[in-house]
C-alpha cells in the first residue's frame, strides 16, 4: 500500500451567498455554513425558534427561491416555494426567504 502525503487535498472554496428575506426587505450576507436562523437573527429579522437544531420545528419558513443546504445531512433543496427548517438550512448561493 502506498500513500502520497506531497499534495494536500483540494478543498472547496468558501462560498458566499445573499439571503433576501423578502417581505422585511433586509438583505444579509452568509458565510460558509451559517444558518439562516443566524443570518435572521444578525439581520434583526424576527424569526420564531426553540431547540435550534432541527428536533421541534419552530422555525419553519418558506423558501421563495434558491438552493439551502440540510447542515445535519448535507442534501441540498433546490425547490422553490417549499418550506425549510431556519436552523437546520444554510444558503448556498443567492436565496429568498418570506420573513
Amino acid at each position: 500500500e502506498r500513500f502520497n502525503f506531497t499534495q494536500a487535498p483540494a478543498h472547496a472554496a468558501p462560498t458566499e451567498a445573499r439571503v433576501h428575506f423578502s417581505r422585511s426587505k433586509v438583505e444579509a450576507s452568509a458565510r460558509d455554513g451559517e444558518s439562516l436562523l443566524a443570518l435572521a437573527e444578525g439581520a434583526g429579522v424576527a424569526l420564531a425558534s426553540g431547540c435550534r437544531m432541527g428536533i421541534c420545528r419552530t422555525c419553519v419558513c418558506r423558501k421563495v427561491s434558491g438552493t439551502t443546504r440540510d447542515l445535519r445531512t448535507g442534501a441540498l433543496s433546490e425547490d422553490s416555494d417549499v418550506e425549510v427548517q431556519a436552523c437546520v438550512s444554510a444558503p448556498v448561493g443567492d436565496v429568498t426567504i418570506d420573513l
